[in-house]
């Protein structure tokens, strides 16, 4: 079933439902108490939230992680809305007590069934990877050049039209600042959260900041091939309870890169290093990271699930 077909059903259909309580209710068809309703009811929209995402399992790339966790939404807003209806007793101590282990055995479900290939259709920068250098030399407007110009015409196209041989004059200083106010850098964290499906960075350019990022369920992708990476260190901090995390750093000489790995279960690969199994703790980083210009320090820990860090270019 199309994904947005489905948004669209359900999100309908609530608004419809609501509007014909609504009306019967103003007409005196019916008599309703709206706060018993939403009282009851409210675990109706987790079951429903999760429902929908259920459903579109099979247009999702990340589909089992995603029905997982909805399972287990589904399950919450089912006992609670059990609940309300005096269907069932279970007190919520009782009810998370199950909830807890019960999680823990889908987790295990989910790691030995989980497919090797469940990333795939992300586009990995690694395997299409594409030097902006050449888009630009590319992009450049070399209709302009007339083979007829003499020396001195040319000489003149590549002279500075404005010289400016003070360099503390107003100007030079106000060049210097530019970057910053054109590119609206700022030092600010940037805090990213996600509960279940998948979290994506980097999709397009961006500024690199100071990155925290935290995840429960599904896997986590970091592109920062396409980042503007600042001079010093940028420390980005990726936390996740069940899911890939794969963060793709540019292959330059003028960045490091330093990465600190914690994973309960599960495959790591760290630039040149690799490893599997329990409990791993792993450190690496690049030839020279401390004498580089700039610095990207990440710091990865998952509960299960694979990491990988790679250099790409």
């Amino acid at each position: 079933m199309n994904s947005g077909l489905v948004s669209r059903l359900f999100g309908g259909l609530i608004l419809v439902g609501i509007g014909v309580v609504f009306l019967l209710n103003q007409m005196g068809y019916m008599e309703i108490d709206l706060g018993y309703v939403i009282r009851t009811y409210w675990p109706v929209i987790l079951i429903l939230a999760g429902l929908k995402n259920v459903l579109e399992y099979n247009k999702h790339p990340y589909g089992r992680s995603i029905s997982i966790g909805n399972l287990i939404l589904i399950a919450i807003g089912g006992y609670f809305l059990a609940r309300n209806l005096d269907v069932i007793v279970l007190s919520p101590g009782d009810f998370f007590r199950y909830l807890v282990p019960t999680m823990l055995i889908i987790a295990g479900l989910y790691v030995i069934l989980k497919p090797r290939n469940s990333s795939k259709s992300y586009h990995d920068p690694s395997k299409t990877y594409h030097d902006p250098s050449k888009s630009y030399h590319e992009t450049s407007n070399y209709s302009s050049f007339d083979p007829t110009m003499s020396d001195a015409d040319m000489s003149g196209m590549h002279s500075n039209p404005n010289p400016n041989p003070n360099p503390n004059s107003h100007s030079n200083s106000h060049s210097k600042n530019t970057w910053k106010e054109d590119h609206g850098w700022s030092s600010s964290t940037v805090n990213k959260s996600g509960f279940i499906g998948d979290l994506h960075l980097g999709s397009d350019y961006f500024e690199l900041r100071p990155t925290n990022v935290s995840h429960f369920i599904g896997d986590t992708v970091i592109d920062l091939t396409k980042a503007s990476i600042p001079y010093g260190e940028t420390k980005i901090t990726i936390s996740s309870f069940m899911g890939d995390v794969k963060v793709y750093v540019p292959n330059d000489l003028e960045v490091g890169v330093a990465v600190t790995c914690t994973a309960f279960h599960g495959e790591v690969k760290v630039l040149d290093h690799y490893d599997n199994g329990f409990m791993k703790n792993i450190q690496q980083q690049t030839p020279f990271y401390g004498d580089a210009s700039k610095k990207v320090r990440i710091i990865v820990s998952t509960f299960l699930g694979d990491v990988k860090v790679n250099k790409v270019g």
